[in-house]
């Protein structure tokens, strides 16, 4: 059984609800473990812990939360865990309900590192997803998903381009008409851009 230090915990991320509550999603350090769990958080208007929630894969592996977003009723939670056939990460996207309760979680597998830096969702609870893949022909490309509200992927889409350009996504937003927002930074040799 692994056993959590609760005071080697980390803070990625953080929001705060129309109604004054904070949430926090990070990691923590699983000792016996040797691994990371993620970790969420929420906190009360006075500032009082309401509730805490670890998720842990196995031995040497880590779960780690990077971004955050809520609706008021449900939270979206974008980071990476370890693949579970390889050392490899893959993309992770989580939801939660506002007391604590996982609903689902995925994870996206790219061809080598592939994680999430940001969530966002629409009015059907559909949620999206941002990050970056490690491809082999293109290096560090820029990866959008989206998930209905079971968890079930619907699509995925990579922003590559060619000479050895990386892309990196770091925020994403969804508006009223469902259309999807994102932004991040390309690097092409010694010469970066926000995207």
């Amino acid at each position: 059984r692994c056993t959590r230090d609760w005071s080697l915990d980390v803070c990625s991320s953080d929001l705060m609800d129309s109604s004054g509550n904070l949430y926090t999603v990070g990691y923590l350090y699983n000792a016996t473990c040797s691994g990371h769990d993620l970790l969420l958080c929420k906190y009360g208007i006075s500032g009082a812990l309401l509730w805490q929630r670890a998720l842990s894969r196995a031995t040497n592996k880590q779960v780690i939360g990077y971004g955050i977003h809520t609706d008021g009723s449900y939270v979206y939670i974008s980071g990476l865990e370890d693949a579970a056939f390889s050392y490899y990460n893959e993309m992770l996207s989580a939801v939660y309900d506002v007391s604590g309760t996982l609903i689902w979680k995925q994870s996206l597998y790219g061809a080598s590192y592939t994680v999430g830096q940001a969530a966002s969702n629409d009015a059907s609870g559909n949620l999206y997803a941002i990050g970056y893949s490690l491809q082999s022909s293109t290096g560090f490309d820029m990866v959008t998903a989206k998930y209905n509200s079971a968890g079930i992927l619907q699509w995925q889409r990579l922003l590559a381009s060619s000479g050895g350009a990386a892309e990196y996504g770091y925020s994403i937003a969804v508006d009223s008409s469902s259309n999807v927002i994102v932004g991040g930074q390309g690097y092409s040799g010694a010469s970066a851009a926000v995207l």
